[in-house]
């Protein structure tokens, strides 16, 4: 089978996708949760697994990446707390191996 593709660059700056419907649902999370949730849209395109909804997070990259930008890492007590609140509402889904995750899109 023979394939033609046309490759164009629509915007070369990154970008993330939110549906102001449901917006509110960020309102609603604690400030540790908050703070992850803004690591992984700003960081989607180095953590992603290829193209697809699985991301990579630890502790670990949450906190160095809180760390650069002058925030103090929350302790691993209240870092699992806040994974626990993402995945009870819905913001990720833990997979079979951890530290992968699918985020909802």
């Amino acid at each position: 089978v023979a394939q033609i593709r046309r490759i164009m660059t629509v915007d070369s700056d990154p970008f993330v996708k939110l549906f102001t419907a449901e917006l509110n649902r960020f309102f609603d999370l604690t400030p540790t949760a908050l703070r992850i949730v803004t690591v992984l849209i700003q960081n989607i395109g180095r953590i992603r697994l290829g193209e697809g909804d699985q991301v990579y997070i630890t502790e670990k990259s949450i906190g160095d990446t809180l760390s650069e930008h002058g925030i103090t890492p929350p302790s691993s007590a209240t870092y699992y707390r806040a994974m626990e609140e993402l995945i009870a509402k819905g913001f990720v889904a833990p997979s079979t191996n951890t530290p992968l995750y699918y985020i909802n899109p």
